[in-house]
């Protein structure tokens, strides 16, 4: 979803442009909502990149949201709720993610 997103706002550009590679990741992380507060959870999908497996927003998010989905930066799949990615940079260039559940 990410590749397409990028080809069609970004037909013509080439991939080895840093400086264009840099605005487009600033302009997608604009988008993102970040916090630690438990009480402003909002959204699909829960992204943890506290590095730890047994962290108190992690523990907070399972007991007020318990069925949200929870992906995990550090690769670590905590339980069956939680989807561990590790993401090589740069991502635009590699397009490469791997996903252990």
């Amino acid at each position: 979803m990410l590749q397409e997103h990028v080809e069609e706002s970004f037909p013509l550009q080439f991939i080895d442009d840093l400086r264009h590679q840099q605005e487009m990741l600033s302009r997608l992380m604009e988008n993102l909502r970040m916090t630690d507060d438990v009480s402003r959870l909002f959204g699909e999908v829960i992204i943890d990149a506290t590095r730890g497996q047994n962290s108190a927003l992690l523990r907070a998010v399972r007991r007020f949201v318990p069925e949200a989905p929870v992906m995990n930066l550090d690769g670590n799949a905590a339980d069956e709720k939680t989807v561990g990615v590790h993401i090589y940079e740069p991502l635009e260039i590699t397009r490469i993610m791997q996903v252990s559940i």
